[in-house]
């Protein structure tokens, strides 16, 4: 019995992680696609409105997520199924009425942000956003209710659909049509969205609401949990994007541009760890609602930390040595003054994945209010850092104020990881041990493999 319990749980990492890898590497190669062309034929002021554009819609979609997302996820999965559209239901009121809020907000101060920042055309582009967002209620609810269900599968199909229309668009207007503008690029955003959602919607149609069924006790309910991963995706997003800001605001949007080429580059280092937090969660939530101790949770936490960071050491290592090579070959020698924070952007990736799975993990097993607490603190003590860093070293105070914050939230998140689960930085190491012996391991079997194989032609 326990034999096919490892097997199937065995199954389920393969399979969701594959997936989920598979949907991130997709988003990833379109995304450094689109900015290898994007970055050659727009100017630095011009990258640096997209980069902001794109900044403000990352928060607006995040923290839409956390009061949606996790919620919707973790309540399919701990209550009868005769509540499934209730959940569901509830989820696409909470993600509506959050939607409307944001375009009011955008309505109302888009221009006036356009003004203090010197950039003009960053107002038409959130505009047309708007239009986007409301779209986006359903394209996120089909992805919430995909992963719910683990239907990894899916969630990459339209996200690949999105990412790849989009590129193929910029292709085409780079290539065919020889011109672009930052308002296009916009509009092409939203006939991306457009058609991904309704591939979503066929490939969701057996699990998506299907009755819309209303209650204010569920409304209650999905609100006071996910109020606390709203809070800690909102100070999540300001740990990560007000350097962008304050650059824009005390610097130019050319120093956003160089900023953002360097944190593109970094984000790339990302991917494993987002990808292996979004099937750590459910599978976070199903372990401790089957009445399974802090231990089997402990455990998930120090394997999949340990090897994601045991897969980033490498290519941290390598950017880190060549980061004029990389920026060149990525953004071009114009961009080459991005090559100090570059360096320093490297360096707290490979301490990122610490933070991701902590937040995954607090959320996980009913405890967002302490994970809400510790982002909300590191975004002030971010904010006041980075303020003064960059008004006395420019660009590369901005990613030295985000180093310092995460190397302060590192220590934070291991208190209080051993506290509730026994945690120990030891194991996690311990598990990037057991990760490159069990590369090793299939490295030596492979050359032995071929050496015999050599040895019987011969």
């Amino acid at each position: 019995m326990m034999l096919k319990t490892s097997k199937k749980n065995q199954s389920y990492w393969l399979t969701s992680v594959f997936f989920t890898l598979a949907q991130r590497l997709s988003v990833m190669l379109v995304g450094i696609g689109s900015f290898l062309i994007l970055v050659r034929v727009l100017s630095k002021d011009e990258m640096g409105i997209y980069a902001l554009f794109f900044t403000i819609i990352t928060i607006f979609e995040v923290t839409r997520d956390g009061l949606v997302k996790n919620a919707l996820i973790r309540f399919i999965n701990i209550s009868p199924q005769e509540d499934n559209s209730l959940i569901q239901s509830t989820a696409l009121i909470l993600s509506l009425v959050y939607t409307l809020f944001f375009i009011s907000l955008v309505l109302f101060g888009a221009k006036y942000l356009s003004i203090y920042w010197n950039t003009p055309q960053l107002t038409d582009m959130l505009y047309v956003y708007t239009v986007t967002a409301l779209i986006s209620v359903i394209f996120s609810h089909i992805e919430y209710i995909q992963q719910a269900n683990l239907n990894f599968k899916s969630i990459f199909l339209i996200y690949f659909i999105k990412q790849g229309l989009f590129f193929l668009f910029i292709v085409l207007l780079v290539f065919i049509y020889k011109e672009v503008s930052l308002y296009n690029l916009a509009i092409l955003q939203f006939v991306a969205v457009f058609i991904a959602t309704i591939a979503g919607i066929v490939s969701a149609r057996k699990i998506v609401l299907k009755n819309f069924r209303f209650s204010t006790a569920w409304i209650a309910e999905q609100w006071s949990y996910g109020k606390f991963v709203l809070a800690t995706n909102l100070s999540s997003q300001a740990l990560r994007t007000v350097d962008h800001f304050l650059l824009a605001s005390l610097v130019s949007p050319q120093a956003v541009a160089l900023y953002n080429t360097s944190v593109r580059i970094s984000n790339l280092l990302d991917m494993p760890s987002k990808a292996v937090a979004e099937a750590l969660f459910p599978k976070s939530v199903q372990k401790k609602s089957a009445g399974h101790g802090n231990e089997q949770v402990a455990q998930l936490y120090e394997q999949t930390t340990g090897s994601i960071i045991a897969v980033l050491a490498p290519m941290c290592l390598f950017i880190f040595i060549f980061p004029e090579f990389i920026i060149q070959i990525i953004a071009g020698s114009k961009y080459l003054d991005a090559v100090p924070v570059l360096r320093i952007a490297v360096l707290y990736s490979l301490l990122l994945p610490f933070q991701k799975q902590f937040g995954t993990v607090m959320d996980a097993t009913g405890r967002p209010k302490a994970n809400f607490i510790v982002n909300f603190i590191l975004a002030i003590f971010n904010t006041i850092i980075v303020y003064y860093l960059v008004g006395k070293f420019g660009l590369t105070g901005a990613a030295y104020g985000l180093l310092s914050t995460i190397v302060l939230g590192l220590f934070i998140n291991l208190i209080i990881l051993r506290q509730y689960f026994g945690i120990s930085i030891w194991n996690i190491l311990k598990q990037m041990i057991i990760f490159y012996n069990i590369v090793l391991s299939y490295i030596s079997n492979y050359i032995k493999y071929f050496s015999s194989k050599k040895k019987i032609f011969k």
